[in-house]
């Protein structure tokens, strides 16, 4: 009898070998098992909506293209169904787009283990459904529980098994434990990609093909890119959700996404590069100021606390190297620092933390500011130099009369 799971190299990769499918271009597979974990109020839900939205009614999605698109089933068993309504409603007028009949929302009561499975396999196919969103992903699996071992394995096998006969992608959408943050080194720099603060057993992360993590921000919130088996190995964006026109049918809602700037992705490897990084945020926080030595040491153990000499010397000696800051000669010939491009450096300062409307408002005032400044400044130049003038014309009439000459007067003003 033949052994139905044994294949040979040549015929795998005559028969899989072909070019990957993306659902959304190179950061989530077409066929796979998706996690999308987060923070509670980080926006996860509305990601997932978004993204059952695009691929229903053909589009982008977090800012990339669409490559499968169909029908979608959004299983969502506690959802209240106003509220529900309330951000379809609201995001398909954000996106300017009809709401899609092809996007179902399923309120039943699923188990993806070996009994319901087939069940939902059948349904899967006869709706021809390209995604399936499982939100969230504790209520669909047996016995309700995400942190056993056992439980969730049985739960993604059987959603593999469906993934796999179907082609259909899944997307799982889970919360964070208590975690506050990921672990830090010993240079306050984070040692992890995150995946510990995923609630349940690590066979969540272990067993998907790729893993997104949400997180909350001061300003903005943050989809991260932390494992993909296929496609890049990087990716994030910072995202936030605006309301938008209010109509008599309720108000819009959308979800801005722009690129994060992975300025500092890789941790410092001495303390001397983690200080340099901490000198020039601080003179990013006061783009347009000269700085002397002693000061930036100053401001940055405001930062990081007391650091020896030596770090310090092998800082300021990669700052010197650093095509982003200039060193000039001051008084006494002490060395002066200051940015090669401030006003670049403060647009990218609040951009990182803010967003590009955000930079380009506060740069926008900024200018304003300092124009209204410069006027004034030009207005009482003029002004001094009107009564100058003045002055001189005065006691050029007043030696003219001790003189004896013809008396003159000045005009009034």
């Amino acid at each position: 009898m033949g052994n139905e799971l044994l294949i040979d190299a040549a015929t795998l990769v005559a028969q899989k070998g072909r070019e990957a499918r993306w659902l959304l271009e190179g950061v989530i597979q077409a066929g796979g098992l998706v996690l999308l974990a987060g923070e509670t109020s980080s926006g996860k839900s509305f990601l997932a909506l978004e993204l059952a939205l695009r691929v229903a009614a053909r589009g982008s999605a977090w800012g990339l293209r669409c490559g499968v698109m169909g029908k979608v089933r959004y299983l969502c068993t506690d959802a209240d169904e106003a509220e529900l309504a309330r951000r379809v409603g609201g995001l398909c007028k954000g996106l300017a787009m009809e709401v899609p009949k092809e996007l179902a929302f399923d309120f039943g009561r699923h188990v993806f283990d070996d009994e319901q499975a087939g069940g939902l396999e059948k349904m899967i196919r006869q709706e021809e459904y390209k995604l399936v969103i499982v939100d969230p992903l504790n209520r669909y699996l047996p016995s309700m529980n995400d942190s056993s071992m056992r439980s969730v394995g049985i739960g993604l096998q059987a959603m593999r098994e469906v993934a796999k006969r179907t082609g259909v992608t899944i997307v799982m959408v889970q919360g964070f434990n208590k975690l506050r943050q990921k672990p830090l080194g010993k240079w306050g720099e984070p040692t992890t990609d995150g995946t510990e603060r995923v609630r349940g057993s690590t066979e969540l992360v272990a067993s998907c093909d790729a893993a997104l993590l949400v997180r909350r921000g001061a300003t903005r919130n943050v989809i991260e890119l932390v494992k993909n088996r296929q496609g890049r190995m990087q990716w994030a964006m910072h995202f936030s959700l605006v309301d938008g026109l209010k109509g008599s049918d309720g108000s819009s809602l959308c979800l801005v996404f722009e690129a994060l700037k992975q300025s500092e992705v890789k941790a410092p490897e001495t303390l001397a590069e983690l200080v340099e990084r901490r000198i020039k945020r601080v003179m990013r926080g006061q783009a347009e100021r000269r700085f002397g030595r002693a000061e930036l040491v100053a401001e940055t153990e405001k930062l990081l606390g007391k650091v020896g000499k030596r770090a310090f010397a092998e800082a300021f000696a990669l700052l010197g190297k650093d095509s982003e800051v200039l060193v000039e000669r001051g008084e006494q010939n002490f060395k002066i620092y200051r940015l090669a491009e401030p006003a670049k450096a403060f647009f990218n300062t609040v951009a990182e933390e803010q967003g590009n409307l955000s930079a380009l408002d506060l740069v926008g005032k900024n200018l304003s500011v300092k124009a209204s400044i410069m006027m004034l400044e030009k207005k009482l130049d003029d002004q001094k130099a009107a009564k100058e003038g003045k002055g001189v014309v005065e006691e050029i009439l007043e030696r003219l009369k001790e003189s004896g000459s013809k008396s003159y007067q000045l005009p009034a003003d």
